[in-house]
This record gives C-alpha cells, structure tokens and sequence, in this order.
C-alpha cells in the first residue's frame, strides 16, 4: 500500500529569494524489509509561491496566497473552511484572524477581531472544527514558547484564544503534526539556531516532553505528514546554511520513545524552504 504526499512552492534561497512553481509528489510504500520513497514532478504552479496555503477541495485542492500576496503564518484548512491567523506583509507581523470559506463558484473571508499579539512563524494543528491550538512562533521582540488555544463559535464568526500551555524551549519556523491525543513538534529555530528537537506534546494532559529521538539535520521552514497512520514524514527545510532536498521518516509507536528512525536515505527533486504539503491518499 502506498501514499503520496504533495510538496508545493516554497523557495531555494535564503532572504526569501528562488521563488518556487514545481509540484513534487513524494510517495511511501512499506516493503518487506521496511519502507520505500520515491518522487516525481507532477505539476506547475500558475506562479511561483513562497509558503503558500493549500487545502483540500473536492477531488483536487487549493493553493492560496504566498510570498506573490500575503505570507501567512498559520494555515488550517478543513473541508470548505479555514482559518489564516497572523503572519507577516513584508513590513510587520500581524494580529490579524481571517476565516476563508470556499462556496461553488467563489473564495470569500470574514475578517474577525485581532489576537492580542503579533504573530509569524507559528504552527498549529486543528482539534474538532472549532478549535485550533497554536505553537510558539515571533511576536516581534522574542522567539516564544507558548501554546495557545483558539475555540470558534459555531458560526465561526468570533472565537476565544486563552493560553494553554509552555513549551520546554522556544520555537519558530518548526512544523507540527497531530497523533491521536499527541501533538509533534519538529525542529525550528529556538531563538539561538536551528534546532534537532523534537517535542510531544499532549492535548488531554496540557504537558510536553523533549523526545531522545532527534532529527538527523537541524532544520527550520520545514513540513511534515503522517502517512498510513504509522509514518511520520519531515521533508524539505532550512539548516542555517542552506535549502534541505532530504527528507526523514520516522516509525510512530505508542510506547516510548513513541519515533523510531526509518533511516531513509532520500533527495527531493528540488530543495525547498517553506513549501506547503498535503498527503494524498
């Protein structure tokens, strides 16, 4: 059985320049002896898009925004609806909190109040169509350290933010990905430099742990999936130095240290800092 994961835009240097179009499909099959990747270019970009949002839309998906009109910290995207909270217009972080509802024939957002704070470089997961928790992140003084929560009303007209936790160090420009009643969060700059850590996060409990189970390279501007329910996939990314073309995949097991190495070894097509990605199944 076999599952593919999109990774779409994103940029190739440093300072937000090499602006991205390609499409590439990252694809993970089990083997008998373990776990096999390969990828292709699928597709172009009508323009070239740094950190664009994507969701999923009937039998295809959605790109917006970018580097090309707004570079939007969070993205969380269900269904027909989403919301884009923060980010950065090229001069300053943003408070602001916009919902995006997909109808028929158009794309239209409502505007909602302001978060109390400036906001880029977050990441976050959705956890029912009415919450959304958010990890660290900049508010244009520090590098943070904060989980907060945001629950919508059912109109998704206004919403309550409230701080829910802290994390073990700070972080931005990391990724996240949702397990079960666990949270990852992966890599990102911690305020000093490009981190390996990974942190487990859980959602009953409000607590976190720094895992022993690290990422091979540092990197920051990254993404990651879950594939098959079993595989977490990290792709792409920045080290500090340079665009990431590699990718690491790590087993999922309810026992700790809860991410076994796969130990692929796997070059992108191109590398990418700050792509989006969506698993297809």
């Amino acid at each position: 059985m076999a599952c593919s994961i999109l990774l779409i835009g994103g940029c190739s240097e440093r300072e937000e320049s090499g602006c991205l179009r390609s499409i590439e499909e990252v694809s993970l099959s089990r083997t008998p002896t373990g776990v096999n990747v390969v990828s292709q270019v699928v597709g172009q970009l009508q323009e070239a898009r740094r950190s664009p949002s994507v969701f999923r839309e009937r039998n295809g998906f959605v790109v917006l925004g970018g580097e090309v009109e707004f570079r939007s910290v969070l993205r969380l995207f269900k269904n027909s609806l989403g919301a884009v909270i923060g980010g950065y217009n090229g001069t300053e972080c943003l408070k602001t909190v916009q919902f995006v509802t997909l109808g028929e024939m158009e794309l239209s957002s409502t505007t909602l109040h302001d978060i109390p704070f400036r906001l880029k470089n977050s990441a976050g997961v959705t956890l029912t169509d009415e919450a959304v928790l958010l990890f660290g992140g900049w508010d244009e003084s520090h590098t943070m350290k904060t989980v907060f929560r945001l629950n919508f009303n059912a109109c998704f007209t206004s919403y309550r933010i409230e701080l829910e936790s802290i994390l073990p160090h700070d972080v931005e420009g990391h990724c996240c990905a949702r397990y079960g009643d666990h949270v990852f969060i992966i890599g990102g700059y911690d305020g000093i430099s490009v981190t390996d850590k990974i942190v487990r996060y859980s959602i009953s409990n409000k607590s976190s742990e720094v895992l022993p189970t690290h990422l091979s390279i540092p990197r920051e501007n990254h993404v990651c999936e879950i594939l098959l329910d079993r595989y977490l996939v990290i792709m792409a990314g920045w080290d500090g130095k340079k665009a990431l073309d590699s990718i690491e995949v790590f087993e999922l097991t309810d026992d700790y240290p809860y991410l076994i190495p796969c130990g692929v070894e796997f070059k992108l097509i191109e590398a990418r800092i700050r792509p989006a990605s969506i698993a297809v199944h």
